[in-house]
């Protein structure tokens, strides 16, 4: 049949500015100490405090974040099951998605890597289908977290009153799709050649509302990797380090 209408709405659930800001809050304080960072250790210079992410070389930066989307498709189908479309475009947005970073890491034989176990020499890039990093860790996991399907059957007819005699009671979603009426802009074939199609009274067709709601996790076990200590001094990442 077709589909009618596609709506998805993206949300950051957890930024790469809240997943740090504890470690970032105890480098600002000077803390010492492994306990106070969870997942990278930043410098606690007072030179570099002005600096929004200073990466220390040679010790772990963890990748992290948390997004979601949600999407919702309108379909008319004859059955009332799950559409190939709406789980294509679900797939299509999940395999959208991309973690990226430049920093040089340290892999388990103590060699220059990207996070993705690749040359450090480009960056290293995960995704859903190639989400596996540094030790052949996987780095982003997906799950769908809601799914549902509302079905309302389209009737073959209409109660509402005769427009004019070149009108019939269809429905007005079978005159969108068949030939011979204004609404599907085909009115001539019926006025200029009496040809208009019509509906069998048994024919079912289905509005069908899809909703699937998806969250995408990047190193949800929070893996300790480290950056490689002689490539770099003091880095330092932004927002924009990572592209989805």
């Amino acid at each position: 049949m077709q589909q009618c209408s596609a709506d998805i709405d993206w949300n950051v659930t957890s930024s790469i500015k809240q997943e740090y800001e504890q470690d970032r809050e105890a480098a600002r304080q000077g803390k010492q100490g492994q306990a106070f960072y969870n997942k990278v250790v930043f410098a606690t210079d007072k030179n570099l405090r002005s600096y929004d992410y200073p990466i220390k070389s040679g010790y772990y930066f963890n990748p992290a974040g948390k997004y979601t989307f949600e999407v919702t498709t309108v379909n008319y189908k004859t059955g009332q099951g799950k559409t190939k479309e709406h789980e294509e475009l679900v797939n299509v947005l999940i395999n959208s998605f991309r973690y990226e970073s430049n920093l040089i890491y340290i892999n388990g034989s103590n060699q220059a890597v990207n996070i993705a176990n690749g040359s450090y020499k480009t960056p290293g890039i995960l995704t859903a289908k190639n989400n596996k990093g540094i030790g052949g860790k996987e780095l982003i996991s997906v799950k769908t977290t809601e799914y549902k399907n509302i079905a309302n059957e389209i009737p073959y007819y209409s109660d509402k009153p005769y427009e004019n005699e070149n009108e019939n009671k269809s429905h007005d979603f079978w005159k969108m799709s068949m030939e011979g009426y204004s609404l599907s802009g085909s009115l001539d074939s019926y006025t200029k050649y009496k040809y208009r199609e019509y509906v069998a009274g048994n024919q079912k067709v289905y509005e069908i509302t899809e909703t699937t709601k998806v969250e995408i996790v990047v190193n949800g076990g929070n893996n300790k990797f480290y950056t490689h200590p002689r490539c770099l001094t003091v880095n330092t990442i932004s927002e924009f380090g990572w592209t989805t």
